[in-house]
């Protein structure tokens, strides 16, 4: 068995001896072909640091000629720049001189072109001045120009200020877009809208000068119809310049709802002084003749009528308008600004009017004493028939409120009620004080005769003492009446 083992241990033995054989003969064989490529790889390396040396000197070389080329680059380009400048000058020279030839041509033809009144032509001749002096109005010899150009900018505004007129008027929108042509040609769109405004404003103030035409007393009536008119006024104009067959219309674009708003706010800016002082006069008038007759109708009533004519007109604008209108919220402001100053007074004239009518409706303490009041039922019937009346007065106060000031005059209402009714109640406290004083006098009055007959039939000394006692009876009476 030792044998069988020795011969395959022979064999791997000699196995493992061939193999390191042939592994140190590749190592040797490796190690020597690596010698003799070290003396390669230095040689290979000098050459690259060798090139390297010399690819620094050539990049530093061509920097060198980069800068001397940036250097005479920019020369040129300065160079360059200058002659351009010059070449811009000589254009605008250039310029300026056709420029300033074809401006004293038109300056000397426009007397001429405004004197064959042709609009178009006109409009095309200040443009063209306008145009040619904002590129040469600082040569000398065009100093007086400008002046020139603004008198027949003005000669022609006043040849389009009838036609215009008219064409407003008679709502010719054809002839207005024609004439608002002219006038965008002439530089001045916004005349359209100025002469627009002008023109509605002027049949605003119309119905408005009608007051002192007719030397109208009622003041509230008047208002109502000049609201009335000046709503229907509105609505055609609206449906004048918003209407299907406008839709196309530029002039109209441009007017509505713009120029509109601005025509009614123009009339109340010029006129809301007038109408506060007369509104003011109507007021103090109905106060007068509601003091004189002892009925209703003062101040608040007139001024509350004012305010819902002043409303109906604003609801009738908004409508034609439209809400989404950037200018509505100050025309409406315009609108209500004449009576907004009386508003601000609603809550003195409020207090004043509840005083006056409650001090009425309560009796006073003199009266106890008359005969028609001389027993408690009567007295009582008094006091609860003024009761229903006051109740009825604090109730048309607050329907005043809501009237005149929409809701956001109620703390000064309330305020007034207070105060009037404190009032009141106090000359029902002293109303009923004197009844009871007086109930008192008249029980003391009717007990003195049966007293001074008990006195005379008997004793002086029973008397003296009867006496006494009526004394002692008509202290507390009195105590307890002014107690009461």
């Amino acid at each position: 068995s030792i044998d069988a083992l020795v011969k395959p241990l022979a064999e791997l033995e000699m196995k493992v001896t061939l193999t390191i054989e042939d592994v140190q003969a590749a190592l040797e064989e490796a190690s020597a072909t690596a010698l003799h490529r070290v003396p390669r790889a230095v040689s290979e390396i000098t050459q690259m640091r060798d090139d390297g040396a010399a690819l620094k000197e050539a990049i530093a070389h061509a920097g060198g000629q980069l800068a001397a080329a940036e250097a005479s680059s920019a020369a040129a380009c300065e160079v360059l720049s200058s002659v351009d400048a010059v070449k811009v000058r000589m254009e605008e020279a250039r310029d300026t001189l056709a420029e300033a030839a074809s401006l004293s041509d038109v300056l000397a033809s426009a007397d001429e072109v405004f004197a064959n009144g042709h609009l178009n032509d006109m409009a095309r001749t200040v443009a063209q001045l306008r145009q040619g002096l904002t590129k040469v109005g600082t040569v000398p010899m065009f100093a007086h120009a400008e002046e020139k150009v603004r008198r027949l900018e003005g000669r022609l505004l006043s040849s389009l200020q009838a036609p215009l007129e008219e064409a407003l008027g008679s709502r010719r929108l054809g002839a207005v877009d024609d004439l608002a042509n002219v006038l965008g040609a002439a530089g001045k769109p916004e005349a359209l809208a100025d002469a627009y405004v002008a023109s509605r404003t002027a049949l605003l103030a119309a119905e408005w000068k009608a007051f002192e035409s007719k030397d109208s007393k009622d003041f509230v009536a008047f208002v109502g119809t000049f609201c009335e008119n000046a709503s229907k006024l509105i609505e055609r104009e609206a449906g004048w310049l918003h209407g299907n067959q406008t839709s196309s219309s530029a002039a109209a674009k441009r007017l509505f709802p713009s120029a509109l708003l601005a025509s009614v706010k123009n009339f109340f800016d010029k006129n809301g002084d007038t109408f506060s002082a007369r509104a003011a006069a109507a007021a103090a008038e109905a106060e007068a003749g509601a003091a004189t007759s002892g009925g209703g109708g003062g101040a608040l009533e007139t001024l509350a009528k004012l305010m819902h004519h002043s409303e109906s007109l604003a609801a009738c604008t908004r409508r034609a308008v439209g809400d989404a209108a950037p200018e509505l919220g100050e025309c409406l402001t315009a609108i209500f600004a004449p009576m907004e100053r009386h508003v601000a007074r609603y809550g003195a004239l409020e207090s004043g009017r509840l005083e006056r009518e409650l001090s009425s409706l309560a009796p006073r303490a003199s009266d106890a004493s008359t005969g028609e009041l001389a027993d408690l039922d009567a007295a009582s019937r008094r006091v609860s028939t003024s009761l229903a009346p006051a109740f009825a007065s604090l109730s048309s106060a607050s329907k005043r409120c809501a009237s005149l000031t929409g809701g956001t005059g109620m703390a000064e209402l309330h305020s007034a009620s207070d105060t009037s009714l404190a009032s009141y109640a106090d000359a029902l406290t002293a109303f009923l004080i004197a009844l009871r004083e007086l109930e008192s006098s008249r029980e003391v009055s009717a007990r003195a005769p049966s007293a001074s007959a008990s006195a005379s039939a008997a004793p002086p000394s029973e008397a003296a003492s009867a006496g006494d006692a009526a004394g002692s009876a008509q202290q507390p009476v009195g105590e307890e009446a002014r107690m009461g």
